[in-house]
């Protein structure tokens, strides 16, 4: 199993804590946390507290960017399926178990997905439901059963490959995925996994295999979902797949940038929150559209 973390030594440790708890009787495994801090002492800290009770290894990454780590960690990874996970989940305690056992009833399959349900903070309430929040809160959820599914569909906090995969040198791409800045393109999951799909690799959904992805109050925030919208439409002008954005000209891009704002405006002035997210989410994400296409030319 592979872990990236970055500074985050609190929420590392609540998932963790959860580890211990896996069903892993019979299971050969081995936890691959990998430092994108390059030598964080909080993290170190965390990693030795739990090293006696879970099979740990310490990996140091200085490059920031979860990819960076994330090809860093499969060079070092030992095992035959390689199960990638965030440091903020909470799993089943059958998740790897289930893995395990779906990837055995699918021998010919490379990619698989696991089912990722939110695990919303009490703290906050919990905005009004939106097709956006998939993406944003990595909600893996599909009503479909067990077999092949879309590669858009693994999402990073619950996905696995057979090592193989990397051993025939498939890579991350090191220029989108966090990297402890707001600056970054989301889709870093999406984009290796569109790439292995258009190279022939078949996905295969396994809902047996669950993990609760932990959200944080602040990210319940406006705000926060307009940056996420932004950092998507960013993805979708640099490698989106089937995004008429990417070759509209600007003029209509502006159009429909200025349309977005006034159903927003007009939205607040109304009191109609659904349709003012559904619109700020839609300019915030071809503001994002328009500041990669300026960055690339």
């Amino acid at each position: 199993m592979i872990i990236t973390t970055l500074r985050r030594a609190p929420i590392l440790a609540e998932t963790l804590r959860s580890f211990e708890a896996l069903d892993v009787d019979g299971l050969g495994w081995e936890l691959l946390l990998l430092d994108n801090a390059g030598g964080d002492p909080a993290t170190r800290e965390v990693a030795t507290a739990f090293g006696t009770r879970l099979p740990i290894q310490l990996v140091l990454e200085p490059r920031p960017g979860v990819n960076h780590a994330r090809n860093r960690a499969v060079e070092r990874a030992r095992g035959e399926l390689i199960v990638f996970a965030d440091d903020d989940i909470t799993p089943a305690p059958e998740w790897l178990r289930q893995l395990r056992e779906g990837a055995g009833r699918w021998p010919e399959a490379y990619v698989f997905g696991g089912r990722v349900l939110p695990a919303w903070p009490t703290s906050a309430a919990v905005p009004a439901d939106h097709e956006f929040f998939a993406h944003a809160y990595a909600i893996a959820d599909w009503s479909i059963p067990e077999g092949p599914y879309s590669a858009h569909r693994v999402f990073g906090p619950n996905m696995a490959y057979r090592a193989s995969v990397f051993r025939d040198g498939w890579r991350f791409d090191p220029r989108i995925g966090p990297d402890g800045t707001d600056r970054y393109m989301t889709g870093s999951e999406t984009s290796f996994n569109l790439a292995l799909e258009r190279a022939g690799f078949v996905a295969i959904y396994l809902p047996g295999a669950r993990v609760h992805h932990r959200v944080r109050p602040e990210q319940l925030a406006l705000t926060w979902l307009y940056r996420r919208s932004f950092r998507l439409g960013r993805w979708e002008a640099y490698l989106g797949p089937h995004r008429v954005e990417r070759t509209a000209s600007l003029r209509r891009l502006l159009t429909a940038l200025t349309r977005s704002y006034l159903r927003f405006a007009r939205a607040r002035l109304r009191g109609d929150p659904a349709e003012a997210l559904d619109a700020g989410l839609a300019y915030w994400r071809l503001r994002g559209v328009l500041h990669q296409r300026y960055r690339r030319h």
